[in-house]
């Protein structure tokens, strides 16, 4: 849920760039809204700096997190924006506490002792999981 203090702050702070927009969105249906973003070929360290000041937090991005952003989004979060941004771009955001963390997505490996399942419904189960994700599944 968008904090209307947070959108009005990002209202108030002119934007890095000339080709990205952050706007605030309230729904005529009640419901809490957000924001809407849209970049056309911005740095990705601009399109983090301008999130940063619709969360009012720390955004701390790895060095070697590089590339541009193309994309519009409507209605959402701003902790939402910056998942989706990361998704869309091989990135990955971990919350800190104090601050966030944007690093490339890494492949990760797991190993989980299963006992008594059919390992057709295990394989089911770890993609659904994984979002899909699971690229690779040996099962033993």
């Amino acid at each position: 849920m968008a904090d209307p203090g947070k959108v009005e702050a990002l209202l108030a702070v002119a934007l890095p760039g000339e080709h990205a927009s952050v706007d605030p969105y309230y729904p005529t249906d009640g419901s809490s809204g957000g924001i809407d973003y849209s970049a056309n070929n911005q740095p990705i360290h601009e399109v983090f700096s301008s999130l940063r000041l619709a969360l009012r937090r720390n955004i701390v991005i790895a060095p070697d997190v590089e590339g541009k952003y193309t994309g519009d989004l409507y209605g959402v979060d701003p902790e939402e924006a910056i998942d989706l941004i990361c998704k869309s771009m091989g990135l990955v955001a971990k919350d800190k506490g104090t601050y966030i963390s944007i690093e490339i997505a890494k492949m990760e490996t797991q190993s989980f002792m299963v006992r008594h399942i059919p390992a057709d419904d295990l394989a089911r189960i770890i993609h659904k999981e994984r979002g899909g994700r699971a690229s690779h599944c040996r099962l033993d």
